[in-house]
């Protein structure tokens, strides 16, 4: 008798191995360039699968959930934003939160998972439970429907918050609270418009040049455009303006240089604001006496490398440069009419100004 009510109890349990149910809610995380953060959508899916919820990255999982899934996606903004979206069929919720400079990424993870949790539950399209067969059968009409906005007993209420959640909350405002005085979470209500790159931009700057030998030192102004190509990389064209250098007093020789360059930069990984780059640089060098004889001027090419730095202030920036230029005596047009004086073959540029965006 024993041995048959065991066969009959092993026969009737599931299997251990049964299927795991589809998720319900599609992470996804973009920083401000739009490329996937993999690792922050695999942590944000961990902390709402830890809460209790069914939850997992959308670059792991297939979409076999059709129109059952509430997609949560988490773009970054800059100065430590995000815009928080969850999207269920044709409902759309918004949140953005922005985490203060003490905020470490435990507290960033689980501000996230607080915010997608409360949107996703906003955005759940709701859930009827089938009603048995008997109750069915045994009702002479179906009772009228109410109406939309009016909650019934078949409709199944959104779940709470859960608890592990909420001590989660409590615990990141203490410690934010006893390390600042600000809070490290902060909420604002209109959702922020992510900043347009400017795609054409003019600079106006004070530049000084220079050669190695420190013989020669010449100032004045260089205007210039930059062109966005892509989000890390750019290209630029200058033109510069500086005063005639006395080389040799005694016998009044002086040197005139107009500077003329062509350079692409790209953004240093890591430091958005530094850009490291080259290009072509042409000068038209001319020269002359005391005596007012001015042989022709002629051009001479090199190359040149340059770092830069821009730092952005509202609708302008503040941009310093330097850079360092190889002329070959045998890269110009001078011949034997060129001047008395010739530029030196490595010279070193630095300049400091702002740059306004045209659009």
């Amino acid at each position: 008798m024993t041995a048959i009510v065991l066969a009959a109890l092993f026969a009737g349990a599931p299997p251990a191995a049964a299927a795991r149910p589809p998720a319900d809610i599609r992470v996804t995380v973009t920083d401000v360039g739009g490329a996937t953060d993999a690792g922050l959508a695999d942590a944000l899916a961990r902390t709402l699968a830890e809460a209790g919820l069914t939850a997992s990255p959308a670059h792991r999982r297939s979409d076999d959930c059709a129109d059952e899934c509430v997609y949560v996606s988490v773009r970054k903004l800059e100065d430590r934003g995000f815009l928080v979206e969850a999207r269920a069929r044709r409902a759309v919720a918004r949140m953005p939160v922005t985490l203060g400079p003490t905020a470490s990424s435990f507290d960033q993870v689980h501000a996230l998972a607080i915010e997608a949790e409360l949107l996703a539950e906003r955005v759940r399209p709701p859930r009827r439970r089938p009603a048995p067969k008997a109750q069915m059968a045994a009702q002479p009409a179906p009772a009228p429907s109410p109406p939309a906005n009016v909650a019934t007993d078949a409709d199944e209420r959104p779940p709470r918050m859960s608890p592990y959640l909420r001590s989660s909350t409590a615990v990141m405002t203490t410690a934010a609270a006893a390390a600042s005085p600000a809070p490290a979470l902060q909420t604002q209500a209109p959702p922020p418009v992510a900043p347009t790159e400017e795609r054409l931009a003019l600079n106006v700057a004070s530049m000084i040049l220079s050669d190695t030998a420190g013989d020669l030192f010449m100032k004045g102004a260089t205007i210039g455009l930059r062109l966005r190509l892509t989000h890390r990389l750019d290209a630029r064209a200058s033109v510069s303006l500086l005063h005639a250098e006395n080389i040799d007093a005694q016998a009044g020789a002086k040197l005139d240089i107009l500077p003329l360059a062509l350079a692409a930069a790209v953004e240093v990984p890591g430091i958005p604001s530094l850009r490291l780059g080259g290009g072509v640089e042409g000068l038209v060098v001319g020269g002359g006496d005391s005596t007012g004889l001015e042989p022709p001027w002629y051009w001479s090419i090199g190359l040149m490398s340059r770092l830069e730095h821009r730092y952005a202030i509202r609708s302008f920036a503040l941009m310093s440069s330097l850079q360092v230029a190889l002329h070959p005596k045998s890269w110009n047009t001078a011949g034997n009419a060129g001047p008395l004086v010739t530029v030196p073959p490595w010279t070193v540029a630095a300049s400091l100004g702002l740059e306004f965006r045209i659009f």
